[in-house]
């Protein structure tokens, strides 16, 4: 019998990519609601901080239980990239 070719999974970029455009969803609603007014400049930094560490928490919590190295890469993309947008916002 003949063993069949182990196909790269598809899975990894789709979960990475569904992640991060979650992530620039909420930042630029955030963003826009907020607009250029720096009296309100926190409240954005607010929002996103807590929505980036939601996000974070759901993909580790789904790691733990589904897809761990999935799950994993997309919760250290996730925090990298979320936390340059809250020191670009300051």
């Amino acid at each position: 019998m003949e063993e069949t070719p182990k196909t790269p999974s598809k899975v990894v970029p789709t979960v990475i990519a569904v992640n991060l455009i979650i992530l620039v969803v909420y930042t630029l609603t955030f963003r826009i609601i907020y607009g250029a007014d720096y009296n309100h400049q926190y409240g954005f930094l607010l929002f996103d901080a807590f929505f980036i560490a939601a996000h974070v928490f759901v993909c580790l919590v789904i790691a733990i239980f589904s897809r761990p190295k999935e799950y994993l890469l997309s919760a250290v993309l996730v925090l990298v990239i979320g936390f340059g947008t809250c020191v670009i916002g300051l």
